[in-house]
C-alpha cells in the first residue's frame, strides 16, 4: 500500500501488482489540470486496487492511462488532517474581523505551465486589488517563499504566509479561495464547503472540470477582481459556500474517516483465505 507519488514507489506497486502473492493498493494526494496519458505518476498506478477521492477523478485518472483493476471511491487520502487544518486556520488574523483572501500558488514549483514570473504577476496583483479593499491575504506557498517577500514587506500585517505542504488551513480561514488552474487544495476546500474560484485564463483544464464547476471557473482577471468585491463587502469570516455538491464527485465523503476504512479493508484482505489474489 502506497500514497506516495514517486519512481520508487511506482516501481513497487508494480511488483506487487504483478505476484499473484500479493495485492497492491495505492492512493494519491494530488489530483490533475487534465488527462495526461502515462507521464504523471499519481494518475497511472496500474495497481490491483486504486483507492480513489471520488467518482470524477476515476474518471480522469483512466483516460490518463491508469490501468489498474478496481477502483474504490474512499474520499480524500488526507482527511485525517482536517482537525489540524481548522485548528492551525485559526491562527491567520487573530482577533481581525477583516474578510479574507486566501491564494493557492502551488502551479509554480517544477509544474508544467506556470512559470514564477506569470504566477508571481498574478498573485501580487490579486493581493494588491484584495487589500486595497480591505481584505486580508494568505498567500499558501508550495516552496518558493521569497517570492513575495517584497509584498509581505509593504503589506506587514495584511498578509500571512502558509507553507506547510497539502495544507488545506488557510482556505479553511477565508471567504474566498482562489487556485490557478485546478488547485488539488482549492478543489478539497470546496467539496469542505469554502467559497472557491479557479483562474484558467488558457482554457488548459479538463472539459469535464468546466462541466462541473464552470460557475467558480474565471477566464479574465475582471471575473477575480469580481469575486474579490463581493467578499471585501461580506464581513462573516465563516462565509462557505450554501451548495457543494458538484464538489462531491471530487470528494464523495468530505469526513475524515480515510484512514479507518482503508484500514479496516486492508485488515478484511489480510484474514481473507483465497490462495489466489484474483478471487478476493
Amino acid at each position: 500500500y502506497s500514497v506516495f507519488e514517486s519512481n520508487n514507489a511506482l516501481l513497487l506497486l508494480h511488483a506487487a501488482t504483478i505476484s499473484n502473492s500479493c495485492i497492491s493498493l495505492a492512493s494519491s494526494f494530488s489530483a490533475g489540470y487534465f488527462p495526461a496519458q502515462y507521464h504523471i505518476s499519481h494518475r497511472a498506478k496500474n495497481v490491483d486496487v486504486y483507492l480513489l477521492w471520488g467518482e470524477l477523478l476515476s474518471n480522469l485518472y483512466i483516460e490518463s492511462g491508469d490501468q489498474s483493476k478496481f477502483h474504490i471511491i474512499t474520499g480524500y487520502t488526507g482527511s485525517h488532517y482536517l482537525d489540524n487544518f481548522f485548528k492551525e486556520s485559526k491562527v491567520f488574523f487573530e482577533g481581525d474581523k477583516s474578510p479574507v483572501m486566501s491564494i493557492y500558488d502551488t502551479s509554480v514549483y517544477d509544474d508544467l505551465f506556470v512559470n514564477k514570473e506569470e504566477m508571481l504577476s498574478f498573485v501580487c496583483q490579486i493581493s494588491e486589488y484584495a487589500l486595497a479593499r480591505g481584505v486580508n491575504v494568505i498567500i499558501k506557498t508550495k516552496r518558493h517563499n521569497e517570492l513575495y517577500s517584497n509584498l509581505i514587506k509593504k503589506y506587514p500585517n495584511s498578509i500571512a504566509i502558509s507553507d506547510q505542504l497539502s495544507s488545506l488551513s488557510a482556505g479553511m480561514r477565508s471567504n474566498l479561495v482562489v487556485g490557478y488552474l485546478m488547485s488539488t487544495p482549492v478543489l478539497l476546500l470546496g467539496s469542505y464547503k469554502r467559497n472557491v474560484v479557479f483562474f484558467d485564463p488558457y482554457k488548459i483544464c479538463w472539459d469535464k472540470y468546466y462541466d462541473c464547476f464552470s460557475d467558480c471557473i474565471e477566464r479574465e482577471m475582471k471575473g477575480i477582481f469580481s469575486r474579490i468585491k463581493e467578499v471585501a463587502t461580506d464581513k462573516k469570516v465563516d462565509a462557505s459556500n450554501s451548495d457543494c455538491s458538484e464538489f462531491q464527485l471530487v470528494n464523495r465523503f468530505n469526513d475524515a474517516n480515510y484512514q479507518k476504512k482503508v484500514s479496516e479493508y486492508i485488515n478484511s484482505i489480510l484474514k481473507s483465505k483465497h490462495e489466489d489474489k484474483k478471487l478476493v
